[in-house]
């Protein structure tokens, strides 16, 4: 399938602020994620995985030699290489083999061990990204924190030659699969909200643009979910009539009249009234916001703690941040982009525009 229905996370934190969103269809809420499986050309680690492969291979056919590495407790994996982690765990398999001198001296290893080193240091980094991409209580605000660390672990590396291309390249793919993720407003807004990861990246030398990028956003990011799913709920309650004060007609004279065009303003409806004071108390929040998470002390707490300590200050914010927190990063689905083999797809499956979001209705938030 090209599409599938992203489930919202379950969690008495997250689900317990009585927020209905109405995600519409087609509307710019949360990203549709391609099911397609890109992949990277690497053929210079693919030739050494492939020697592994049929290493691993031969030992399984054979008996003797078999029984020699279960004796040892050494279980080679047997791979085709068209995944980071499969990938990383054959090398891995290889690199304990060696602690463990399972290999005979009459078949030894096709690859030396500080290669399998070297490249088993390189795809950790992606590995473990994929663990992490795979909780189940990971959400959107912790993509991008997790792109930009890993990211920064791989350009630390101090190789050369055929490792630092491949270094270079895997940097490339990650921002090239990811570009929708690390340029989506909502994505970006869920990070910073995201208080426990922020000592991380934010404001960090390495990761300047993106904090720049969240702030010159931050109130129109808002502000767009506060009007569309906030806000609106608060309008579309129903009022008692009987609570409702009697509206007192007004008799205006001539002088009064004329009066009232001395320092007018231009009309402004309801609607926008209401964004117009919607956006000055996201602004407040804001400026406080960022203010508070500037101090060491905030970033060294959890989100869920933060939040609940400091709901009362940020009323708007810890409201769509338990929104934007019941969306999941994802439970297999980023899986499918680390593949270290293949053709390099320089566009996203179906021509994803950033305006292309979910084509189905998202469950909705649940109080518990």
């Amino acid at each position: 399938c090209s599409l599938f229905t992203i489930v919202f996370i379950r969690n008495p934190f997250l689900n317990n602020s009585g927020i209905n969103p109405n995600w519409d269809i087609g509307t710019n809420t949360i990203p549709r994620y391609s099911c397609a499986a890109h992949k990277i050309n690497l053929m210079r680690i693919l030739r050494l995985l492939a020697k592994l492969s049929k290493y691993a291979a031969s030992v399984r056919t054979s008996t003797i030699i078999s029984y020699d590495f279960t004796e040892k407790k050494a279980k080679l994996r047997c791979e085709i290489g068209t995944r980071w982690s499969s990938s990383y765990l054959m090398l891995q398999s290889f690199y304990k083999a060696y602690e463990k001198s399972a290999f005979p001296t009459d078949k030894q290893c096709p690859v030396r061990k500080t290669k399998i080193v070297s490249y088993f240091k390189i795809l950790r980094p992606l590995y473990s990204f994929s663990l992490l991409a795979q909780k189940s209580d990971w959400h959107i605000g912790d993509v991008i924190p997790g792109l930009i660390i890993f990211q920064s672990s791989l350009s630390e590396f101090q190789e050369t030659g055929e490792k630092t291309k491949l270094i270079d390249k895997l940097i490339s793919q990650l921002k090239e699969r990811f570009q929708f993720e690390l340029e989506s407003q909502f994505y970006l807004l869920a990070t910073i909200l995201n208080t426990s990861k922020l000592n991380y990246w934010f404001e960090q030398p390495y990761a300047r643009e993106y904090s720049d990028k969240i702030i010159f956003n931050f109130s129109e990011t808002v502000s767009q979910i506060y009007q569309k799913y906030i806000n609106a709920e608060d309008q579309t309650q129903t009022v008692n009539p009987v609570n409702q004060r009697k509206s007192v007609p007004i008799h205006n004279t001539e002088n009064s009249v004329l009066r009232s065009f001395l320092n007018s303003v231009s009309y402004e409806s309801k609607a926008e009234r209401n964004s117009s004071s919607g956006l000055a108390k996201i602004n407040r929040e804001k400026e406080m916001f960022l203010n508070f998470i500037r101090e060491p002390t905030s970033q060294q707490k959890s989100t869920k703690e933060f939040l609940n300590e400091n709901s009362y200050r940020f009323r708007i914010l810890s409201q769509i941040a338990r929104i934007l927190f019941s969306i999941p990063a994802s439970s297999a689905f980023v899986e499918r982009f680390f593949s270290i083999c293949g053709i390099v797809s320089s566009k996203r499956s179906q021509h994803i525009h950033p305006q292309n979001f979910m084509s189905k209705t998202l469950l909705k938030l649940k109080k518990k």
